[in-house]
């Protein structure tokens, strides 16, 4: 079954670098590290238009609206992994002899932008291997600096869990990362931004969490809190990504302190 899924997503990958290679040499990117962000138009990606509104750019299939601020884009992304000792690693026993093997870990197709207005974004993510939808959350930009979100979402408690997968550069998340992971599940979130562009620059965020895990709605019998103070010392946010393939012409620090507290049936998220 895992090899039927890698010939289909390999199938899919082709024909999307045919598309690419087929493309003109205008422009179209998005914000690589929000998903739920509008479209900007750059330089440097190809992409193929149909029309005024509909094209083919960095993140997908684009559509932007000439009537209203509606910018939205859908995307795929797979990701398949070899490996010797199959299984999710989460402690020393868990290593083990095993036979290798060839596995799908990701098929998803994923979409998001702004909606009606550029201070709503929207944004889903569905994974094909697990059956699961793993994001669909709505945020609105209430100021320049203030954002709303209700949805089900990674919870921004561990920097090393919100980094995408996909971001990563020859790098495996550590065994200790499931036991400082909240993860995806429902939930009400505010975060602001403070001092921007100072050597002051913080982001501080609160969310109301069911404390269910993935999938899993609210009930009178669980709810997490948590809070998290992220301090830029150098005025510019560090993005959540696990590697960095371009130059800073200075360094972009980061610190942050982060709790969380409630009534929740589980000791992990995954």
């Amino acid at each position: 079954m895992a090899c039927r899924r890698f010939v289909v997503a390999l199938t899919a990958a082709i024909g999307m670098l045919v598309l690419i290679a087929k493309a003109s040499t205008d422009t179209g990117v998005t914000d690589p590290d929000d998903p739920g962000s509008g479209l900007e138009e750059s330089a440097g990606a190809p992409r193929v238009r149909w029309g005024d509104t509909l094209f083919y750019g960095s993140k997908g299939l684009q559509y932007q609206s000439k009537s209203s601020d509606t910018d939205l884009w859908l995307g795929l992304r797979f990701q398949s992994r070899f490996d010797d000792n199959p299984g999710d690693i989460r402690s020393a026993d868990d290593i083990v002899d095993d036979d290798s093997g060839l596995d799908m870990r990701r098929a998803r197709i994923k979409g998001g932008g702004d909606l009606f207005r550029d201070w709503l974004h929207i944004y889903a993510e569905y994974d094909y291997p697990s059956r699961a939808l793993l994001d669909l959350r709505l945020t609105v930009s209430l100021t320049e600096q203030l954002n709303l979100r209700v949805g089900q979402w990674k919870s921004e408690f561990n920097r090393e869990r919100v980094d995408s997968s996909g971001k990563q550069q020859l790098v495996e998340r550590s065994i200790v990362n499931s036991w400082f992971t909240i993860d995806r599940q429902q939930g009400v979130a505010l975060s602001q931004r403070f001092a921007k562009g100072t050597s002051a620059d913080t982001r501080v965020y609160l969310e109301y969490l069911s404390g269910q895990g993935r999938g899993a709605e609210f009930d009178d019998e669980s709810g997490l809190w948590l809070g998290r103070v992220m301090w830029n010392p150098a005025g510019r946010e560090l993005p959540y990504s696990q590697s960095s393939l371009q130059r800073y012409d200075s360094p972009v620090p980061s610190l942050a302190i982060a709790m969380v507290d409630g009534e929740t049936p589980y000791a992990l998220f995954v």
